[in-house]
């Protein structure tokens, strides 16, 4: 089976070697290591000396933090469908009350702020955090500067 793999501009990746103009990376995507061939113009050096069994242990490490981050989100969702399948007996309006959810939970925010600050820091924090251990740091994006007196 052949698959085809974009490797998302940014992505971190370890050399494996350089042949000629060729270099060949093993990067880490979201769900594990895939080796591509790039050309040099296309990489940036970040540090140097990083064993490959240094690299890879990391991105083990990454895909079982995303593998949990997973869990945690899918999990609720999973037995509130279960519930509802069980309270009306089938899965019709599922996708009505998830947006409903959704939207009260949003609403209801500020006012778990307000009234329990601590646990709310801590619970946002929490989130952040497991989210840039799955994920990453969000992407750089590059602003454009304008020439002065142009627009």
């Amino acid at each position: 089976m052949l698959e085809t793999v974009t490797i998302p501009r940014g992505a971190r990746g370890w050399v494996r070697y350089v042949h000629g103009s060729r270099v060949r990376v093993v990067f880490d995507t979201a769900c594990g290591a895939v080796e591509e061939t790039v050309s040099p113009t296309q990489c940036r050096v970040i540090r140097h000396g990083v064993e490959e069994k240094t690299f890879l242990e990391s991105l083990s490490l990454k895909v079982w933090v995303r593998t949990g981050a997973l869990i945690v989100v899918l999990a609720p969702m999973l037995f509130s469908i279960a519930q509802y399948w069980w309270a009306t007996g089938s899965l019709d309006g599922v996708v009505e009350w998830f947006a409903i959810g959704a939207v009260e939970a949003a609403l209801a925010l500020p006012g778990i702020i307000l009234q329990h600050p601590g646990r709310a820091a801590l619970w946002l924090s929490i989130g952040a955090l497991t989210c840039r251990l799955a994920f990453g740091p969000p992407p750089r994006t590059r602003s454009r500067k304008t020439r002065r007196g142009r627009r």
